[in-house]
């Protein structure tokens, strides 16, 4: 879950000075951010204290607490997390309308899925421990809820978007049909509702890992074709390599939903648009097998051509 930890926010102006009771502290609070990204946590939190202290504006301040919280997210232990909370809470207070405060509530909810990662380390050293399991059934349900929340709340903002992925991934733990169910809803609402969210991508690839656990080919290939078709509509003019896209739709098509007209689809396409690939040997014998299999299934006789070259 780590991956999905939402980007620092970078306030750019001059620092004006070094005194701690400083007038301006836009500059100074662009320090703190790139100390820490830069694994020099103690001097950034340094740095976002004394922003808290002399921030004039609301929203300087949530930043500012934000900030420290952050520092010891980045530490991921009891101790740290429960000192984040805190400042996660005074963030939220200190501006509950302004533009730290979706981020703030979102790192309110990672604080579970840390806590989680902690218990299930604790599992893994002592897996027939039964308290241990209830407990992180508890804290697993209790921030699906808490994502569920964000989501709902900021629809549409990136927080939200980013919440709504979170409370999906934790469905897809369960390794649950019922919660894979859920999981497919939620990604058509989401798709419906939040059409142009960066997010969608990864919605439907949550979307296709549900389909798999269900058991349901023709689920998975249409989320693997409409996550791409996202990709391509949400940043047309990016430079792509789709190579990987058209031959894991290719042979989802070809060996799971058995949908032989979009397999040779997408093995054209692959061969076509990435000639040099290693696979493209594999996914021209792939456009023989299935001609081949088709004419079996037809009583026509065939032979069996060369997959070598160009079709």
């Amino acid at each position: 879950m780590r991956q999905f930890l939402p980007l620092l926010a970078i306030v750019s102006v001059c620092l004006l000075g070094c005194n701690p009771a400083v007038d301006s502290i836009d500059g100074e609070m662009e320090q703190a951010w790139t100390l820490l990204r830069g694994g020099e946590g103690s001097t950034a939190d340094a740095r976002f204290a004394r922003c808290a202290v002399a921030a004039k504006s609301a929203r300087d301040k949530a930043w500012a607490l934000y900030g420290r919280a952050m520092v010891r997210v980045n530490e991921a232990d009891t101790r740290m997390l429960d000192e984040a909370d805190s400042f996660l809470e005074s963030a939220i207070a200190a501006d509950p309308k302004g533009d730290a405060a979706p981020w703030a509530e979102l790192a309110v909810a990672r604080q579970l899925s840390l806590r989680l990662e902690l218990i299930r380390e604790k599992r893994m050293a002592d897996p027939a421990n039964v308290a241990v399991r209830s407990a992180m059934e508890a804290l697993n349900a209790k921030a699906e809820k808490a994502y569920e929340a964000v989501s709902e709340k900021y629809p549409g903002h990136p927080a939200g978007d980013e919440a709504a992925t979170y409370q999906m991934t934790l469905l897809l733990d369960r390794v649950d049909p019922a919660a894979a169910g859920r999981v497919t809803e939620l990604v058509d609402r989401f798709a419906q509702e939040r059409p142009d969210s960066p997010w969608l991508t990864v919605a439907y690839g949550l979307r296709g890992n549900a389909c798999t656990l269900r058991k349901d080919p023709d689920g998975l290939l249409a989320s693997a074709l409409k996550g791409l078709e996202a990709s391509h509509r949400l940043d047309p003019s990016a430079v792509q390599d789709q190579s990987w896209a058209y031959f894991n739709i290719a042979s989802i098509a070809e060996h799971q939903a058995g949908d032989f007209a979009t397999a040779r689809t997408y093995y054209t396409k692959f061969i076509t648009e990435y000639p040099q690939e290693q696979r493209v040997l594999t996914a021209r014998q792939a456009l023989v097998r299935m001609d081949a299999c088709e004419a079996r299934m037809q009583g026509v006789p065939t032979t069996q051509p060369s997959a070598k070259g160009p079709r």
